[in-house]
């Protein structure tokens, strides 16, 4: 299968249970930056970081109406919960719904991929559970910042 997208999505915190953040960056299959974002989610573990992370970043895929979607995450947890369509923690599943559902309807797939490849996102997740950032969840062009 031929992906149009790549959605890097993350999740940080600072604890394991304190402030986390999710981040993540959307690329075309140029490697050109089509959007991003960061948002900070209060204090929780980092599995629902990056199951808030996952999300948003489906959520901009849907935002921008992008199909064919490839979403490449560093957790091994939310990943293989995608290949087996189950979440593990009943006070997500409503909101695992969702996320399932958006899965269908962007065709998205996913693969693990180790922190070194998902950077960009890992910094802006990190950066927004540290308060360093402010939210933004963009779809306008990054011209410029990435040295394009």
């Amino acid at each position: 299968m031929f992906y149009k997208i790549i959605n890097y999505v993350d999740g940080g915190s600072c604890g394991n249970l304190g402030e986390v953040g999710g981040g993540g960056i959307l690329r075309d299959n140029n490697g050109d930056v089509l959007g991003g974002f960061a948002h900070a989610y209060g204090d929780a573990t980092n599995t629902i970081a990056e199951c808030r992370a996952l999300y948003d970043g489906l959520r901009l895929c849907r935002q921008l109406n992008l199909r064919d979607v490839l979403v490449e995450s560093d957790s091994t947890v939310i990943v293989g919960w995608l290949a087996s369509w189950i979440c593990k923690y009943w006070f997500l599943w409503d909101f695992w719904e969702e996320v399932t559902s958006m899965v269908r309807e962007l065709n998205a797939r996913f693969r693990h991929i180790y922190g070194e490849a998902n950077m960009v996102a890992d910094v802006l997740a990190k950066q927004r559970a540290q308060g360093l950032t402010s939210d933004f969840f963009d779809s306008l062009p990054f011209k410029g910042v990435f040295g394009d």
